[in-house]
């Protein structure tokens, strides 16, 4: 048996199935059960995507904290 957690139009709680192989309705249950590697590509393209989005404002916060040191320091040089 497969456990797919689904949320039926009718009701606002979430159940917990027991359902056999594809006997699910819930769309990524149907994904997880039937392609596999699919799911697991998903997973891993969703990991890299917050990986490089998260480098990608790293990087420009440390260039905007590069940019002030530098003017800080040329300031400083200008008062000397």
């Amino acid at each position: 048996t497969v456990v797919c957690l689904r949320q039926p139009e009718e009701s606002s709680t979430m159940i917990i199935s027991f359902s056999l192989h594809n006997s699910c309705s819930n769309k990524m249950c149907q994904v997880i059960l039937t392609k596999p590697y699919l799911f697991i590509g998903m997973i891993i393209g969703g990991v890299i995507g917050l990986t490089v989005g998260s480098l990608a404002a790293a990087f420009k916060a440390a260039e905007k904290e590069i940019a002030r040191l530098d003017k800080e320091v040329s300031d400083a040089h200008k008062q000397n």
